[in-house]
């Protein structure tokens, strides 16, 4: 999954911090797919490989950049009624991995509803869902 944060933040005044969130929405197929209240992080990594040169005054060691991992994002409390996570979740289990790839947003929203941050992901696809206990 490749991520990009989109050119739509709020500009806030000087000195004041963003926003904090209330809700989280994933956009897919221009859909909401049901607001998320937690995000765990969004995670993106390059591995480093080491390396050993050698010179005149010896070997030197260091570490360059190598394979990109794919980002992560990781989001918690789905409150809906709405199936389309679950559907498209199935459509991965079922190994339609190219169908089920999609681009989609993630919009971090204020209390009053307003996007102030988005994010699109590219070739995103759900690797678990998970229901848990209700009280």
């Amino acid at each position: 999954m490749t991520m990009f944060q989109s050119g739509r933040q709020k500009a806030g005044a000087p000195g004041k911090d963003m926003p904090t969130p209330s809700v989280f929405s994933l956009i897919v197929d221009g859909q909401d797919i049901g607001p998320f209240t937690q995000l765990s992080g969004i995670t993106s990594e390059v591995e480093a490989i080491e390396y050993m040169e050698s010179g005149e005054s010896g070997p030197t060691f260091g570490k360059r950049p190598s394979r990109a991992k794919p980002a992560r994002v990781i989001l918690k409390r789905n409150f809906t009624t709405r199936r389309e996570l679950w559907a498209w979740h199935e459509a991965v289990r079922a190994g339609k991995i190219p169908a089920a790839a999609k681009d989609c947003e993630l919009a971090l929203r204020d209390a009053t509803g307003q996007t102030f941050v988005s994010y699109h992901l590219m070739h995103a696809w759900p690797s678990k869902v998970e229901i848990s206990g209700v009280k």
